[in-house]
This record gives structure tokens, sequence and C-alpha cells, in this order.
């Protein structure tokens, strides 16, 4: 059996069997649901409405988006989410930020994607280090130049299991 970390901060964990790190938080959000915006050019939180109860330690969505921490530290926050345009032929624009304990946009991590074509699926991920503290939380927002894009879920069907629109983690980097 290994171990790693250090007495000071008590992050130690058992790195026998693939089990989660004890006491470290860490969190596995997703959303089973087709999230419109019915204005352009509007702020909206992706929704994540299930937890994986086996990977989350210590982190919460509150409120429907908003990914709460118990302890301080930085945190590395990643996500992926499906887009869909229904209709239209134009370039449109879907831009994607942090926002931290509800009013704050958090500087330079918003970035722009463009969609072209009608019935185009576009997946966007990637992550942000941020420092929270203790009962901070975090959502990932976005906004589009057209109610023609849509955050998309599709329900499982052979040979897949279901797309959720949103899949966010969370985990406590130090």
């Amino acid at each position: 059996m290994s171990r790693f970390g250090n007495r000071e901060s008590g992050f130690f964990a058992s790195l026998s069997g693939g089990s989660a790190i004890s006491g470290n938080p860490c969190g596995s959000f997703y959303d089973t649901t087709i999230q419109t915006a019915t204005l352009p050019n509007t702020a909206y939180a992706m929704k994540l409405n299930s937890t994986d109860a086996n990977a989350t330690n210590l982190c919460s969505v509150a409120s429907g988006s908003k990914i709460s921490v118990t302890q301080s530290g930085i945190y590395n926050v990643q996500f992926s989410s499906q887009f869909q345009r229904s209709s239209g032929g134009s370039t449109e624009t879907i831009d994607i930020w942090l926002r931290q304990s509800g009013s704050t946009d958090v500087p330079n991590t918003n970035t722009h994607v463009s969609v072209q074509a009608n019935n185009t699926y576009i997946v966007t991920a990637w992550n942000f280090f941020i420092y929270l503290q203790a009962n901070d939380f975090v959502e990932i927002m976005w906004a589009t130049t057209s109610t023609t894009i849509q955050l998309y879920y599709d329900a499982p069907s052979s040979p897949h299991p279901a797309t959720p629109s949103v899949i966010a983690t969370i985990n406590r980097v130090s």
C-alpha cells in the first residue's frame, strides 16, 4: 500500500484498490435535461441536476448550478458540455466562463465558441484552477447570440448510455 501527502495538511490517501482520496474535497455532477437560452446575449448558469455520490466528498450542488465547497483551497473545476444548434444558417457564438459566489465573473475565464450550421453538435470541455474559500461556490456560465443553440441531453439508446448536457467535476489540488 502506498501513501502520499504531508502531515501538516492532513492530505493522505491510500492508492490501493483505486479508492477515492479520503478527506479530499471532490465532486462529480451532471445534468439530464435540455437547457435553453430564452434570450440571446443573456448569462445563464449551466444546470447540474445529478450527483455521482460515489465520486463526491465534501462538495455539493446548491440551487441547481452552484458547486459548493466546504474547505478553502485551490480547486480544479473541469467540465464538458454538449451544445446543439436546432436551426439557422448564420454563424452564432457561445461564451462560457466562471462566476464565483453568485455575482463575480472570474476575470480571464471566458472563451468564445462559434457554431455555423443547422443541426450541429459541439462539445466544449476545459478546466480552470480557482481559489475558493470554505462555503464559496462556483458556477459555469454561458450565453449565446441565438436562442436556437441549446445544451443538449440525449437519452440512452442502443448501443450507448445517456449523454448528459453538462458534466462537471471539482477537486481540491492544494
